[in-house]
């Protein structure tokens, strides 16, 4: 039996959750069955990654996330690629690759596009006007693709509701991480909890903070007189991750607080702009900046509270793995975050709120004890929700046959209930099919 070609369309060549979500998908696909082509903007971990694995690669070298010119040379360059290669499935990532990857293949007669929305190009936070154009574009792009995947069930629901894709051909699959690195994080939450036979949770928080110092071989992160509840992330240093706020808040809380320390693991925008706050803090020591690391490991088993305080999200894998290695979680209140991260398992504050931040902190500071019963349920949580064999095996179906039947799905994926417009219409039940031609002869 002949190959199909797959295609992943990335934008950047970092390895952050977006890009991972590639690496993690193909790891499951049957190279027997697909041959697997990656594009993106060359350099970086990403593309190592792609090329240790086998893949193939194939640069965008005009390929920049902010919106350019350049945009204009990328969609004619990846029409050269769909005319050379041939897919037989083309699968974009992000809003930029969504549009100009969509548009491409639907010129170039691709038999089978997919898009899966890791997160919108429209947010709340931009102005009416600039939010609608984006709406418009990726509306715009919906149309040319043939299939729509969500990583959470509230942004389907938004843009069936605006009418930005159509609800028959949405679906909603959950993220998840391979069973190999879910082993891993699961061995980090045993040595966290202990189980008896009816699954009982024993903590040892208490033991842990009056006894050893939890020093790792990989960073001097706590202090070997004096325990200290470790809160972290990892993330990039950007706007939609809020981290100005979040930074300038564990300054602040480290000031009053003695017994707590933060480390932000990443890099990005607004790194070296975090360092100065800390810097001119004093606070090198307590709030810690490592940098990027692909290892992520030997800080989640520093963590006590991860923190995910963002401005807007979809699914992060982050907060996935914290959930697997048994952390509890303080999440920012923002629907896509509630899907996971209930109060059973976590810390819920108002977005944008840093008193509330803050005084959550100083609360959990107070109380240890609690973590241990959150993180146990955080735990059982993920496990129900994110499963890799069912993220596996609906992307599988829907490159093999176009579609995903709700018994593919399965529990970590959802179809919504029907919405309707304020008329008592099904909402996406109809398209502005003349607008859509004119917009398509146009790029023709």
């Amino acid at each position: 039996m002949k190959k199909k070609k797959l295609l992943h369309l990335q934008l950047l060549p970092l390895l952050s959750g977006v890009q991972n979500f590639s690496l993690h998908l193909l790891d499951g696909i049957p190279q027997n069955e697909f041959e697997i082509y990656v594009a993106s903007k060359p350099g970086g971990d990403f593309v190592q990654a792609i090329k240790s694995k086998g893949y193939h690669y194939i640069p965008l070298p005009t390929f920049v996330h902010p919106i350019s010119f350049l945009d204009l040379l990328t969609f004619f360059h990846l029409l050269w690629v769909f005319r050379k290669y041939r897919f037989d499935i083309v699968h974009t990532h992000a809003s930029k690759p969504g549009l100009l990857g969509r548009a491409a293949a639907w010129i170039c007669k691709v038999p089978l596009t997919i898009h899966t929305y890791h997160v919108t190009a429209f947010q709340d936070y931009q102005t009416p006007i600039v939010k609608s154009v984006f709406m418009f574009l990726d509306w715009l792009g919906a149309s040319f693709g043939d299939v729509g995947v969500f990583v959470n069930n509230s942004a389907r629901d938004y843009c069936i509701k605006h009418r930005i894709v159509r609800k028959e051909n949405t679906y909603t699959v959950y993220n998840a991480i391979p069973d190999g690195v879910r082993e891993r994080l699961d061995a980090i939450a045993q040595q966290r909890f202990k189980y008896n036979s009816v699954g009982d949770l024993y903590s040892e928080v208490t033991e842990t903070y009056q006894n050893s110092s939890l020093t790792s071989n990989k960073v001097g992160i706590i202090g070997k007189t004096k325990p200290f509840i470790t809160f972290g992330s990892t993330f990039r240093f950007s706007a939609q991750k809020n981290v100005l706020q979040i930074v300038e808040s564990a300054c602040k809380v480290c000031k009053k607080i003695p017994n707590i320390k933060f480390i932000f693991v990443g890099d990005g925008d607004d790194y070296e702009r975090c360092r100065a706050i800390v810097n001119h803090q004093q606070l090198i020591t307590r709030v810690i900046l490592p940098g990027w690391d692909n290892d992520i490991l030997p800080y989640l088993r520093e963590f006590d509270v991860f923190i995910m305080f963002s401005n807007w999200e979809a699914q992060p894998f982050s907060v996935i793995e914290a959930m697997q290695s048994g952390l509890p979680v303080l999440i920012s209140d923002i629907p896509a975050l509630r899907e996971l991260v209930e109060e059973s398992c976590g810390f819920i504050v108002e977005k944008g709120n840093a008193t509330q931040f803050q005084k959550t902190i100083a609360y959990i500071s107070q109380n240890p004890d609690i973590l241990a019963p959150l993180g146990f349920t955080a735990h059982k949580r993920i496990n129900e929700l994110c499963s890799y064999n069912t993220m596996l095996s609906s992307y599988l179906e829907l490159y093999r046959t176009g579609s995903v039947t709700s018994t593919a799905q399965g529990k970590n994926s959802f179809q919504p209930p029907t919405i309707h417009d304020s008329s008592g219409r099904e909402a996406g039940a109809e398209s502005s099919d003349e607008t859509l031609n004119i917009i398509k002869q146009a790029l023709t």
